[in-house]
């Protein structure tokens, strides 16, 4: 995948001078292609996953019989469970947490989902200050030049700048928002069953995808990691969230730490609700989430 392979190759693109051999170049730049072109129109993701879920079971019965209201309810929800079950890489700690008080919900999830976040971040910041390093070189050799274009095609970069401005970290308070905003703090059944974490929907009829209430198709990902990586690629690529990119911008080019509070509200295509960003800054500082914004 290329996401491991940028991550085991960026120091020796930094140190590396030596000329590559053809086959070596001919699999680095294949390397440097793998996802590019993934994320279509709307809110579709980016993984290559093997096998969609499964859409949730419809609830038959004969004409003849009538049931109650309670019994097609407890119906649904044991499906649901079922389906919830079936998929091995859903965090434990997440289910059954609607349970639980407030204060227990917010620890919780940001114990189990912070860690996946925090994982694509550092990800994404060695392929920044890698690209930062290298913008800075007047020659390049061949490794490395063919790294940066396999770098703008993941990234849907046309120039080394455009580049820069893509390749950067998306702001923890922002993304665990976001996450328990999508996922109804890991309790939807899209989550439990899919592991769509961050709503994203996609009309791709190739693409696995989990059927929601009303019929739309949601991005279904293998684990709760690839859709948080997903979800990073999409802030960092869709043309609809050029206005999150500016912002993030401004508060780079002023040196200022990325706040989540404040970039939320550069998100109003995310969701066709009303409010939006209020809600997830709503989310931000009344549990405090801000302060996990320190870079």
């Amino acid at each position: 995948m290329l996401h491991k392979y940028q991550t085991m190759r960026i120091n020796e693109l930094l140190t590396n001078t030596d000329q590559l051999d053809e086959a070596s170049l001919r699999d680095l730049a294949r390397a440097g292609m793998l996802g590019a072109g993934l994320i279509g129109a709307g809110l579709g993701a980016n993984s290559m996953l093997s096998k969609a879920p499964e859409a949730p079971t419809a609830i038959t019965q004969p004409a003849q019989t009538a049931q109650t209201p309670d019994a097609v309810t407890k119906a649904k929800t044991t499906a649901v469970q079922q389906k919830a079950q079936d998929n091995p890489n859903f965090p434990t700690e997440l289910k059954g947490l609607d349970s639980k008080d407030a204060k227990t919900r917010v620890s919780t999830f940001t114990r189990v989902v912070l860690p996946l976040i925090d994982h694509e971040n550092a990800e994404i910041k060695r392929q920044r200050q890698a690209l930062v390093q290298l913008s800075k070189q007047k020659n390049l050799t061949k490794e490395q030049a063919a790294w940066i274009e396999g770098m703008k095609s993941y990234y849907k970069a046309d120039t080394l700048k455009d580049l820069v401005a893509k390749v950067d970290i998306v702001p923890r308070s922002m993304a665990l928002a976001q996450a328990a905003v999508e996922s109804g703090w890991g309790q939807q059944p899209l989550a439990q069953q899919a592991n769509v974490f961050y709503g994203q929907k996609t009309f791709d009829p190739e693409a696995p995808s989990a059927t929601g209430q009303y019929g739309e198709k949601y991005r279904a990902f293998d684990s709760p990691q690839d859709s948080v990586r997903a979800y990073m690629r999409n802030l960092n690529t869709h043309p609809a969230y050029e206005p999150f990119r500016s912002a993030r911008a401004e508060f780079r080019s002023k040196n200022r730490p990325l706040q989540g509070a404040q970039l939320v509200k550069s998100l109003g295509s995310y969701s066709t609700k009303g409010g939006y960003g209020q809600q997830l800054q709503s989310i931000i500082k009344s549990h405090g989430i801000n302060k996990l914004d320190t870079n």
